[in-house]
């Protein structure tokens, strides 16, 4: 896993991958992020998103954990505290964090059951946490599946979840008050996106690109 990730921090050079500052302001509202919380963000890359969130709330006390070496030399900010390590076994103490965030990270490791409990362990008391992850019931997980098969999928081990697989894990690692929504693909590149946007326009319950959950410790 560690040496697709610097292959994936070396060669690719988008807004997408945390090469500039990233617009954090929806983690911010949906966390509720205020200036006296400890906020965690597993797999940070270059701290795109954190950095957001320093500029906006001072004081605000923000931490990253990241397995590529690449992507933590490319950190936005010498200030920005980013800690090389694994979300299977964090190098934190247990409830060391009010709010936590990862954005399409989770996926990319098989043991989704220990990095949820990883993630319920260094979460504070009644702290939040914000999750995406690929929504199986998407024609993107077949083109995935596909690309897979032929030998053309780049970005190492990725699973996707249905809505309900996702929450019963969550509800399993201790998380309790577990919603979600289902976001569309924000760049439509074929075909495959277009059906996939208009699946959830239809029934965004249940279809779409990216499932996003909100839970409670």
């Amino acid at each position: 896993m560690v040496n697709a990730w610097e292959k994936y921090y070396s060669e690719r050079k988008t807004h997408y991958f945390g090469e500039t500052v990233s617009d954090a302001s929806f983690i911010m509202n949906i966390l509720d992020i205020k200036k006296e919380d400890v906020v965690l963000d597993i797999g940070a890359g270059p701290g795109a998103h954190l950095e957001d969130i320093r500029r906006k709330i001072k004081d605000v006390k923000c931490t990253g954990i990241e397995i590529s070496e690449t992507a933590i030399k490319k950190k936005l900010s010498k200030e920005l505290d980013i800690k090389l390590g694994d979300m299977r076994k964090m190098p934190f103490q247990n409830e060391s964090f009010d709010k936590i965030f990862s954005l399409g990270t989770v996926e990319h490791v098989p043991e989704t059951e220990q990095v949820l409990r990883e993630i319920y362990r260094v979460l504070k008391k009644n702290g939040k946490i914000y999750l995406t992850v690929p929504n199986k019931l998407s024609f993107f997980h077949l083109t995935k599946r596909f690309k897979m098969l032929i030998g053309k999928w780049d970005i190492g081990y990725e699973k996707s979840f249905t809505p309900m697989e996702f929450r019963k894990l969550l509800h399993m690692a201790g998380f309790k008050n577990s919603k979600y929504f289902i976001s569309p693909h924000l760049r439509v590149a074929n075909i495959f996106n277009y059906m996939d946007n208009k699946l959830n326009k239809i029934k965004g319950k249940y279809f779409g690109f990216f499932l996003h959950f909100i839970a409670e410790k």
